[in-house]
């Protein structure tokens, strides 16, 4: 649906620039592993969730 596009494409592009502020402030402690298992459980969570999600869950990490 519309609502459950919008809420995904909003949650990714929080993510994406969250990664880019992790990558680029802490780049001794940055793991690549790890931004892939959090993308993953948040597909996951967005997939199951998107119709409880309230507006200000999308801005959490």
């Amino acid at each position: 649906t519309k609502k459950y596009t919008y809420i995904w494409n909003q949650r990714v592009k929080i993510y994406k620039n969250h990664y880019r502020k992790v990558k680029k402030c802490e780049k001794s402690y940055f793991r690549p592993d790890c931004i892939f298992k959090e993308l993953t459980l948040l597909i996951y969570n967005v997939a199951k969730n998107s119709r409880k999600l309230a507006p200000n869950n999308c801005t959490q990490i």
